[in-house]
């Protein structure tokens, strides 16, 4: 076991030539200690950047925090980094309370001691032999509810995804970062994830199926049918043609008429359950119909190995329990809307650094921000919002939440309302950015 400990942290003032470094020792001091002192000269002007150096390779913000706007003052990690700090320091937590994850109990997921997360699925991994039905996923989840009054004792197939991208910050993008998220760093980094989250006796990495990692799929697979096992999926949809919508085959990136992705079994699913998710994630079809990139995440049954008829060959298939679609960006950043995909492509290009909330499977009014730009002059963090319908119902669900963000942050916040100017022209221009940051990511001008 780790056991966390507070690590040396960064406090720059930017009207100072040079950053203060404070070891733990010195965070410990007492309230008119230079640490202190510090702390209160940056609550004073706002101008400052502190961060945590648990982990020199990123930089992962920290704010100052004080009850009355005095002493003593303490530094709290930026919402959803938990997961990015190391596992040893103070700041680090696997699971985000920061955002949708705090919709469930501890008996849909939490940390042990050693680190591990463990989660419940509404699902069960492990199938009976007796009972290969039991606790078989639902072919569809009805819609997220309102008014949700109690935690999630368990978790939805989207929760996992959110789960596994949120805690390997493939939901978090840096200009530093351009150039450098590929599909191989994704996969290693989700499989990476796996091994240290479980469902009863089931290490996730042991079942999981991903896209381009053939020698670790072919280990699942045969892992799957000797222990009776499901297996889970995540993978890109292949390039989107009105025959993948009629096959029988769910259509991963590799996927063609006599072979499945490399080192996959054969992924059959029935016309029903596969229309039905269709059905469900309309926005993210629309979005693969028009070219953007979709991860899909799907349960099976237990693979079963086969032998053609013809060519005497063994190979493997399973049957495809449900499937669920997450629309991204080209750089993996999930979203919600192409209204959003268009906000994040202008962060990007802006070299903006930002994080995108994830729901999870919390309620619609459980809120979060559509993004959280985390580079502001003045500011710790903004919240940005996306308004993209205009229906007498979605309109009361703005209200309402309007004056949520007013309680929550005053007029520290941005919206766009993209039904009144649909195409992007006329976004507001976002928050500026430190000095810092328009120094070391200066913004390439147009020829």
């Amino acid at each position: 076991m780790t056991r966390k400990q507070q690590s040396k942290v960064c406090v720059h003032l930017l009207e100072k030539e040079k950053p203060y470094y404070f070891s733990p020792e010195q965070q410990k001091s007492t309230s008119d200690s230079f640490f202190q002192n510090s702390l209160k000269l940056a609550w004073d002007n706002h101008h400052y950047i502190a961060t945590c150096c648990c982990d020199q390779a990123q930089e992962l913000k920290l704010y100052v925090r004080s009850n009355k706007g005095s002493g003593p003052f303490t530094l709290c990690r930026n919402p959803n980094t938990g997961p990015r700090h190391k596992s040893s320091c103070a700041y680090h937590s696997r699971v985000n309370t920061d955002g949708g994850a705090k919709t469930y109990s501890s008996s849909a997921v939490r940390e042990e001691e050693d680190g591990t997360l463990r989660i419940g699925l509404d699902f069960s991994l492990r199938v009976s032999a007796t009972d290969p039905e039991r606790a078989a996923p639902a072919t569809v989840h009805p819609p997220r509810e309102r008014r949700q009054l109690n935690r999630l004792g368990k978790m939805k197939m989207l929760g996992l995804l959110h789960l596994l991208w949120e805690n390997t910050g493939l939901n978090e993008w840096a200009p530093w970062l351009q150039g450098n998220r590929r599909l191989t760093t994704v996969m290693s980094r989700l499989h990476k994830e796996a091994s240290n989250i479980k469902q009863g006796r089931t290490v996730l990495a042991d079942v999981l199926l991903l896209q381009g990692n053939e020698h670790g799929n072919k280990k699942a697979v045969n892992y799957a049918c000797a222990k009776s096992r499901r297996l889970i999926v995540i993978s890109e949809l292949n390039e989107w043609s009105p025959a993948l919508i009629a096959g029988n085959s769910l259509p991963l990136t590799g996927t063609t008429k006599s072979a499945p992705p490399a080192g996959m079994p054969y992924l059959t699913i029935d016309n029903s359950r596969w229309e039905s998710s269709l059905a469900r994630f309309r926005r993210d079809v629309a979005w693969w119909q028009r070219g953007g990139k979709v991860i899909a995440i799907a349960v099976t049954d237990v693979p079963v190995k086969k032998t053609a008829q013809k060519s005497g060959r063994e190979y493997f298939s399973t049957c495809v329990r449900q499937v669920v679609l997450m629309m991204v960006s080209e750089r993996w950043i999930p979203l919600e809307s192409s209204y959003e995909g268009i906000v994040e492509e202008k962060l990007a290009k802006e070299r903006r650094q930002f994080t995108k909330p994830l729901i999870y499977d919390s309620a619609e009014d459980q809120y979060h921000p559509d993004f959280i730009l985390t580079d502001v002059n003045g500011s710790d963090f903004v919240p940005l919002e996306v308004w993209g319908r205009d229906t007498e119902d979605y309109l009361q669900h703005r209200a309402v939440k309007e004056e949520w963000y007013q309680q929550a942050f005053g007029d520290s916040w941005w919206s766009w309302d993209a039904v009144r100017h649909p195409r992007g022209e006329e976004i507001p221009t976002f928050p500026q950015r430190k000095e810092y940051y328009e120094f070391r990511y200066p913004i390439e001008k147009e020829s």
